[in-house]
């Protein structure tokens, strides 16, 4: 994996600086209407953008970012069952997340006991949830991948196939999920203070651009996991059927005795049925 070029790639694009900059306006926008939910469409564009630039990528385009033009509506269906997928495999750790609040009440009581259990549903219910994000982040560059290859929530679903694509690329999965989040993190701290530099409303500017910057950082990365191998789990192999002859009785045999022609008698072991 070459993390180099995941970064430079968007700069080598003649048009980079227009397609940033369209990205970033789509999230200036659609960031703040989140809370009545139409702002998820503007998000599901750019994700569905993304997932078309991994596409590009492991399919060897020398220029991997896409236009913005004509597929606007594909990239928001496939952003939005992009979305989808994350929340489903969130859940668990969301799940455990509700149960703070009741060890938080739990241990505000005067009761020794009860406030002891506070503390340990507290304690579990976050070692869980670290456990689970842990898990998260390590299937989400399989996840992805599977996603972009079919466009098919039931493939990003497909355990069998993340956990094969995962454990055969599981160097390249830590080095690419670690790295887009220091990217993230550096994207975004260097959207912050040059838009501190510019008076303070040139944040709105740099950070949109600085988060769009790390998600195209992190498909150039998730697309080299597994690039060129298989992707999907090879099929068991069907269960051997038992030979004809199992579960039948053998024939049992039995003591006859032949005369000669001397006369003498000679015993000989016949099958009976």
């Amino acid at each position: 994996m070459d993390i180099g070029t995941s970064i430079t790639y968007v700069f080598q694009d003649k048009n980079w600086l227009t397609k940033l900059a369209i990205g970033a306006a789509i999230l200036l926008v659609s960031i703040p209407l989140t809370p009545i939910l139409i702002g998820f469409v503007g998000i599901a564009l750019v994700l569905g953008y993304s997932l078309d630039v991994m596409r590009n990528v492991r399919n060897g385009a020398a220029q991997p970012l896409p236009e913005w033009r004509d597929l606007w509506s594909e990239w928001i269906v496939s952003g939005l069952k992009y979305l989808l997928l994350l929340l489903i495999w969130s859940l668990p750790a969301l799940l455990l997340n509700s149960f703070n609040g009741l060890a938080n009440q739990l241990m505000w009581r005067s009761d020794g006991i009860i406030e002891f259990m506070g503390s340990s549903i507290l304690i579990a219910t976050a070692c869980l949830g670290t456990l689970w994000w842990i898990f998260f982040f390590l299937i989400l560059p399989a996840m992805t991948i599977r996603f972009a290859e079919t466009d098919d929530v039931r493939a990003g679903l497909n355990f069998n196939d993340i956990y094969f694509l995962t454990r055969n690329n599981l160097g390249d999965v830590i080095v690419a999920v670690v790295a887009s989040a220091v990217a993230f993190v550096a994207a975004v701290t260097v959207g912050a203070v040059l838009g501190t530099l510019m008076c303070i409303i040139g944040l709105a500017i740099t950070l949109p651009a600085g988060v769009f910057l790390a998600d195209l950082i992190a498909a150039h990365m998730f697309a080299h996991v597994g690039l060129g191998k298989e992707t999907t789990a090879p099929p068991k192999p069907p269960k051997a059927s038992p030979p004809p002859s199992a579960g039948k009785k053998k024939p049992q045999t039995g003591n006859t005795m032949v005369v000669m022609p001397d006369g003498t008698v000679v015993p000989t072991d016949d099958a009976t049925s």
